[in-house]
C-alpha cells in the first residue's frame, strides 16, 4: 500500500500523449453534447429559434451535432 509520502506528480517522460489526446477529444464531445442546454437553446420556441441571424447555421451545427455525438450512442447495441 501507498503512504501519502509516495505521491507525486507523473513525470513529463511518463506520460502518453495519445491518451492525453484521447481525454481532451473526449472531454470536447462531453462539451459539445451539452453546449445547447448549457445555452438554453433547446428550450427555445421554434418561432425564436427561426428568427435568430445565425438560424441556418444553427440548424446545421445541431443537426452535425446529432450525428457525430447524439447519434452515436443510439447506435450501440446493448447486451
Amino acid at each position: 500500500m501507498l503512504s501519502t509520502n509516495d505521491i507525486s506528480p507523473v513525470k513529463t517522460s511518463e506520460r502518453y500523449v495519445i491518451l492525453d489526446a484521447l481525454r481532451g477529444f473526449a472531454l470536447l464531445g462531453i462539451c459539445m453534447a451539452n453546449f445547447p442546454e448549457f445555452s438554453l437553446y433547446t428550450f427555445l420556441s421554434p418561432e425564436a429559434v427561426a428568427a435568430m441571424p445565425t438560424a441556418m447555421a444553427d440548424t446545421i451545427t445541431r443537426y452535425l451535432l446529432y450525428i457525430f455525438v447524439d447519434g452515436k450512442l443510439g447506435s450501440i447495441p446493448v447486451p
